[in-house]
């Protein structure tokens, strides 16, 4: 037999052979992922490969997926490489998404965190300002019609705020009602605030007008649950008086009206009207209030 049409056969069959269990053989899936729409692979010198994954229904999240290549032992860790803190919310929740659009329903964490100065609008009286702080998210679930488009969004936070007054005013509390009284000439050093704890329950709707960019407008569920009263002022003879009020009457609940213009994963400013009084009829000076500030999200 010709001995080169010999080894001609034998390399042809293990060619076959080699062929054959490559088609056979069973490829490891690391990871599975829907709606995507960039998926981007970087080398490091020591065999580290980073899969970076942007999906179509949520463009402003990005996902990377780190593994090894060599040997059994290789680790796989995932990060929210552009909001970290926000990764291990929602891995425990995890983003849903529609099967038949865009839309998409998403889980957030800790976003909103505000401060902003209080101005008191209409007969307000004696009250001439404050401040508040609070986060209007701590957690918040958040529906889309789609990348770039309209989204609603419910969620859970709380918040604290102080009321001053000033104009050489004083407050009491006389039959449970809490009231405004001029002090003498001769007080100086007067001090006199109303601070108030509450949960609140935003529903925002946000109208975007970019891929980040956009407009918020909320309605703000307020449950008053504690508010406190104090004044303090020194008369005439320079002996020092202090009181405090607790167990005021003030509403249970109220609703706030708040437009925020800036970045969702940034922040931006905002603007809240309280048209409600705080105090129930009868049981404490009625005013509104005008709040302006500055709101995080991360």
């Amino acid at each position: 037999m010709n001995i080169k049409r010999i080894i001609t056969a034998t390399a042809l069959t293990l060619a076959m052979a080699a062929t054959a269990g490559a088609q056979t053989e069973v490829t490891d899936t690391i990871a599975d992922f829907t709606d995507v729409s960039t998926v981007t692979i970087v080398k490091s010198k020591d065999g580290t490969q980073t899969v970076t994954i942007i999906s179509e229904t949520a463009p402003d999240r990005k996902i990377d997926y780190t593994y090894t290549i060599a040997g059994e032992s290789g680790t796989t860790t995932f990060i929210d490489s552009e909001n970290p803190g926000r990764w291990n919310i929602n891995k425990l929740f995890p983003p849903k998404k529609s099967r038949t659009n865009n839309s998409y329903v998403q889980t957030q964490a800790f976003r909103g965190l505000y401060a902003g100065g209080l101005i008191p609008v209409g007969n307000h009286g004696a009250i001439t300002g404050g401040w508040e702080i609070g986060i209007n998210n701590i957690m918040a679930v958040e529906w889309s019609a789609g990348r770039h488009l309209p989204s609603v969004r419910i969620g859970a936070g709380l918040g604290w705020e102080i009321q001053t007054v000033g104009h050489h005013q004083a407050l009491q509390v006389s039959n449970g009602a809490l009231s405004v009284i001029s002090l003498p000439d001769e007080c100086h050093d007067i001090k006199s605030s109303i601070k108030q704890f509450h949960l609140t329950v935003p529903l925002t709707l946000h109208l975007p007008f970019g891929s980040s960019f956009g407009l918020s407008l909320s309605g703000e569920l307020h449950l008053n649950t504690y508010t406190t009263a104090s004044s303090s002022w020194t008369d005439s003879g320079n002996t020092k008086v202090t009181h405090s009020f607790k167990g005021l009457h003030q509403k249970t609940a109220t609703v706030d009206l708040t437009a925020f213009l800036g970045w969702r994963n940034a922040g931006g400013v905002y603007v809240t009207y309280s048209p409600m009084d705080r105090w129930k009829k009868g049981y404490g000076p009625q005013y509104k209030t005008i709040a302006v500030g500055a709101s995080l999200n991360f």
